[in-house]
């Protein structure tokens, strides 16, 4: 038992790792502005189905991560209605194999650059030809940011890995009081706030907060994101 418990610890720091490698990735290749987030980079092939589920979940878009050596795990939406083992099979000619259902799927490509620029290319336009509706945010209950518990971080970490069918839970913070406020990014459109001595990131959201002008509350919905440093991922939010 204490060997399994060893091994799991293991997997969730490995995840975590990745998913900040992933991440960065995504914003410096600015992947997230396509219909399809498709990303390679040297990640445990262990470990790719569970980064694809938390892309998805973090940009709200399907995605699909790529490992090394050509192991490929792709997860969609759920709610929107997108199928990526239709859009991945309209793309077969650029893979070895592939297989799966609507909201997940596997699939074995050629690792050169080319052939993986070739099946991004060709996964955007065979996304274009299916209708995604975004489904309405959910959360689980109302909770300030500023008074979310610490110990809290501790109890959600026991319950990883959170995924397809196990989304990391979502909580609502109203009338929230932003005490500091900065941006950053190439242009300018990730966010970091101090919320009573929280720290919370909305990446991507800048554009946000064009009307807030220092005294605005914010409604936002968040999700606890470092175990470590105890700071939130800011999932949608607007400005009141």
């Amino acid at each position: 038992m204490k060997e399994l418990i060893s091994l799991n610890e293991k997997r969730k720091d490995i995840t975590t790792e990745q998913f900040k490698s992933v991440q960065n990735i995504i914003q410096n290749e600015r992947l997230h502005l396509s219909p399809v987030i498709v990303v390679k980079g040297d990640f445990h092939k262990g470990v790719i189905g569970i980064l694809a589920s938390r892309i998805v979940n973090h940009y709200k878009k399907p995605a699909i991560v790529i490992a090394n050596d050509g192991t490929g795990s792709a997860r969609s939406f759920q709610s929107s209605g997108f199928s990526i083992i239709d859009c991945i099979s309209a793309c077969g000619k650029y893979l070895k194999k592939f297989g799966g259902h609507k909201m997940a799927a596997g699939l074995s490509i050629s690792p050169d650059e080319n052939q993986i620029e070739l099946f991004r290319y060709a996964i955007q336009l065979a996304a274009t030809k299916q209708k995604i509706s975004i489904a309405a945010n959910w959360y689980i209950g109302t909770l300030p940011l500023e008074c979310f518990p610490k110990t809290m971080f501790n109890d959600l970490r026991a319950l990883e890995p959170f995924g397809m069918g196990m989304p990391k839970p979502v909580f609502c913070s109203k009338n929230t009081k932003i005490s500091e406020y900065s941006t950053f990014g190439k242009e300018k459109e990730h966010v970091k706030m101090s919320i009573n001595q929280h720290i919370a990131y909305a990446f991507s959201k800048s554009n946000h907060f064009t009307n807030w002008n220092g005294e605005n509350l914010v409604d936002m919905l968040y999700t606890p994101h470092c175990y470590e440093d105890k700071n939130f991922l800011v999932q949608d939010c607007v400005v009141v």
